[in-house]
């Protein structure tokens, strides 16, 4: 008996409690509270990626495509290579994502990317990054889509070449020419921004700028095709090796940064 009494008691508490919240909640209308409305008749994106994205492109794309509802997640940039793995192998709702460089192979190798080769909204890039763009190859199947690109150029000071009577050089032969004839006056042929890494690259992409004639060469670095040992890679390397022994570039280039670099002109 003394049992039954002592759940009896508990119950008869419970119930006391119930009364009382029931009472502090009477009178609240919870149908007040914020509804999220989800419109069934637009399509989710659902993106990933590890940039902070300025919400205004979402809203720009929105506008453009209405029918398009655009859900974006950002994930921890040092950790994005394990956090996306897990992601791709317990879900099925990701629609879109970003890719890092080292991992581009093995998930196009796993079977996570669709062949975007000759879509049209690949397609539809200006024609000034459309290369850029493309540059996303795997065995020559595009599976993804560049979000930034990069463009090694070269800057000619237009007054010394119309002085000295010389057109901009349209091969890499010519450039190296005009390079001597600069130098036999007394001309520093070349500045760079030795102080900015970017800047130093480019010395080793001179014979590409002006002579290469392949447009693939990342591609076949990336799946092994091509080596930096191959002859004609080493011939880049020695060609570009010429410049810094015939002291075409300015010796002060090593102090400059990008912009200081501009002032020497």
């Amino acid at each position: 008996m003394k049992k039954i009494s002592i759940v009896a008691l508990i119950g008869f508490v419970l119930i006391l409690i119930l009364a009382f919240l029931l009472t502090q909640l009477k009178g609240l209308d919870f149908m007040e509270q914020p509804i999220i409305n989800i419109d069934t008749n637009k399509t989710q994106l659902h993106f990933i990626h590890w940039i902070n994205f300025p919400d205004v492109v979402f809203k720009a794309f929105e506008k453009e495509n209405p029918n398009i509802i655009v859900e974006y997640e950002k994930l921890d940039g040092a950790d994005y290579s394990n956090l996306i793995r897990a992601k791709l192998v317990s879900h099925n709702d990701i629609d879109l994502f970003g890719i890092k460089a080292n991992d581009y192979s093995e998930f196009v190798t796993s079977g996570y990317l669709e062949n975007l080769t000759y879509k049209d909204y690949v397609e539809a890039f200006e024609p000034t990054v459309n290369e850029g763009v493309k540059n996303m190859v795997f065995n020559h199947v595009q599976y993804a889509v560049s979000y930034n690109t990069c463009s090694y150029g070269v800057w000619y000071n237009e007054s010394i070449f119309e002085r000295n009577g010389l057109e901009i050089p349209k091969s890499y032969e010519a450039f190296l020419e005009i390079c001597y004839q600069f130098k036999a006056v007394g001309i520093n042929p070349i500045v760079m921004g030795g102080r900015d890494d970017k800047s130093m690259r480019v010395i080793y992409l001179l014979s590409d700028l002006f002579a290469s004639e392949s447009t693939t060469f990342k591609e076949e670095l990336k799946n092994g095709t091509a080596h930096w040992t191959d002859e004609s890679i080493m011939d880049a390397i020695t060609k570009a090796d010429k410049f810094i022994d015939k002291e075409f570039i300015m010796k002060e280039s090593i102090y400059l940064t990008y912009q200081q670099a501009f002032q020497e002109f």
